[in-house]
């Protein structure tokens, strides 16, 4: 779906890359994060792909998350990748406010 709003929203300097990240073919998709220095963002497949692509990647992760984010170290199988916990009762705002 369209984030446009969601991106307004949080005030943000954010740029949806439509093409890149929404194409039917994945390859574009994996030759994007393939060019790029890291990626910061929720925990969805783009992660596990820079993840094998040994890409830096920073996983903005929720209070409450599911047993593969709770050790807050990172997934042991992705050398780069480290996780930003959010705070009970913080808003993904501050969360974002607290990245190194």
């Amino acid at each position: 779906t369209d984030p446009t709003d969601e991106i307004k929203a949080t005030g943000l300097p954010v740029r949806h890359l439509h093409r890149a990240v929404q194409s039917p073919d994945y390859d574009d998709t994996a030759a994007f994060v393939a060019e790029l220095d890291g990626i910061v963002g929720i925990h969805t497949t783009i992660h596990h792909l820079a993840g094998a692509l040994g890409k830096k990647s920073t996983v903005l992760v929720p209070t409450r998350t599911s047993w593969l984010y709770a050790n807050g170290e990172g997934i042991p199988w992705y050398a780069d990748q480290k996780f930003h916990r959010q705070r009970s009762g913080e808003s993904w705002a501050d969360c974002i406010k607290r990245l190194p």
